[in-house]
């Protein structure tokens, strides 16, 4: 079943502390931003995953979905490709903190219709 998570963010303190405030106020899942800062994939070696997430899970809480959102407009031809490679740092992310859901925003979505390129 999905869980609802929080942002640690939004509780001002460092990750490890935000787990321990989320956990005491019943709260069973998180939704970290990983864009930046501790938890931006590139500041985690696979050894730093592996004991985030048995953190996380050792006080009874879950990733319910990491937010990536980078303020990127994905609908600009030409401006799509660290869009692209920074989504795919985050999928991986979201593999290794035992995650399948990420969030974004995409930008606007045009008013035309717009035909599709063909696989």
């Amino acid at each position: 079943m999905m869980k609802i998570g929080v942002i640690p963010d939004s509780f001002q303190v460092p990750f490890k502390e935000a787990v321990i405030l989320a956990r005491d106020m019943g709260v069973k899942g998180l939704q970290p931003y990983v864009t930046h800062g501790e938890l931006a994939p590139e500041n985690l070696s696979k050894e730093d995953r592996a004991g985030i997430l048995k953190y996380v899970k050792d006080n009874g809480l879950v990733f319910s979905a990491l937010c990536a959102d980078f303020g990127l407009h994905f609908n600009e031809k030409g401006s799509n490709e660290e869009g692209i490679l920074r989504t795919m740092k985050m999928m991986d992310l979201a593999v290794d903190l035992d995650t399948r859901v990420i969030t974004t925003h995409i930008g606007k979505v045009p008013d035309e219709e717009c035909e599709l390129p063909h696989a």
